[in-house]
């Protein structure tokens, strides 16, 4: 058994579809189009671009093992030891109210092409768009490492 798990975002199947979908329909279109008005398909070019962007949304995850957390979504990495880790709190997001993992210190975001330098630093990790709460296997891993993160 691998001791680095990974949690994919709950509508990951969705959004994988809509978008693979999307980016077919629009080459298609693209290729029909430009037979026949030149000018109608590139705007079918947003739609390539909004499809690619639901299938890097989709491959949102986190990511547990012994060094720490990590957040993986679209182009950027978040990374956080365990030392850090402060607390898992309540967080309102828009209208859904939901958990968060925060940090004492922010943690430090990477973009994925350049792993090496930090462009900014987060908070806390919102936790609303993965299956969490106490009991779930997220939330049995998290207290694997931390068990004192839910006594609050």
């Amino acid at each position: 058994m691998s001791l680095r798990q990974v949690y994919h975002q709950n509508n990951r199947k969705s959004l994988l579809t809509i978008g693979g979908i999307t980016i077919v329909v629009s080459l298609f279109l693209c290729l029909v189009m430009a037979m026949f008005l030149p000018t109608l398909a590139s705007s079918f070019i947003l739609f390539l671009i909004i499809g690619s962007f639901l299938i890097g949304i989709a491959n949102s995850e986190i990511v547990i093992s012994p060094e720490g957390i990590e957040w993986h979504q679209f182009g950027f990495c978040t990374r956080s030891p365990w030392s850090n880790v402060a607390r898992i709190a309540p967080f309102q997001s828009d209208n859904v109210l939901t958990q968060a993992i925060y940090f004492h210190q922010p943690a430090q975001q990477f973009f994925k092409l350049f792993p090496f330098q930090p462009v900014t630093s987060i908070k806390m990790i919102p936790l609303y768009q993965f299956r969490f709460d106490a009991d779930s296997k997220l939330g049995r891993d998290l207290r694997l490492y931390r068990p004192d993160l839910f006594n609050i």
